[in-house]
């Protein structure tokens, strides 16, 4: 199935994190790595913690239209870091246009440094098949429109 990734950013760092990423993406890879911003990631006892990308993304399907597609932690995320996705997997509905978070848990007793670009996180198709491209566009409005009006709201935005 042929599906291109499409992303932006404003941030130059993540610009060329992105363009770095694009550049060793392998057309055999199910995931394309998310580049992470600088945090510092206390303990949470429990409580999740939210990673900024500051990155917004979009699948298009060249057979029809708008795909959702999953932010799922990268095999050395688990076997190298203290961190867990709080949510298991982060499903991106197809029509959602806001910046792509991922929310972590710590379960360490300590601190964790996330250094600026961190690929401890991938953008995965729902069947996990690979991209056939991946785009970095130049504006926000450069990004696919969707087919719903689902906007830039995340975490349960949809719901009261």
């Amino acid at each position: 199935m042929y599906r291109t990734l499409y992303l932006f950013t404003e941030n130059p760092e993540q610009r060329i994190a992105i363009q770095q990423v694009i550049n060793s993406y392998r057309p055999t890879d199910s995931g394309v790595n998310l580049p992470l911003l600088y945090a510092e990631i206390p303990p949470t006892m429990g409580k999740a913690a939210k990673l900024s990308s500051q990155i917004y993304g979009a699948v298009i399907n060249a057979l029809n239209g708008p795909n959702p597609f999953l932010i799922l932690p990268r095999s050395s995320t688990g076997s190298k870091t203290p961190l867990r996705l709080a949510n298991s997997v982060g499903l991106i509905d197809e029509g959602y246009r806001g910046e792509l978070l991922v929310c972590v848990d710590n379960h360490s007793n300590y601190e964790f440094v996330l250094p600026q670009g961190g690929l401890f996180f991938q953008l995965c198709a729902q069947d996990y098949i690979p991209f056939a491209k991946v785009v970095l566009v130049d504006s926000l409005n450069d990004l696919p429109s969707a087919r719903d009006t689902r906007g830039a709201g995340g975490f349960g935005s949809t719901t009261s």
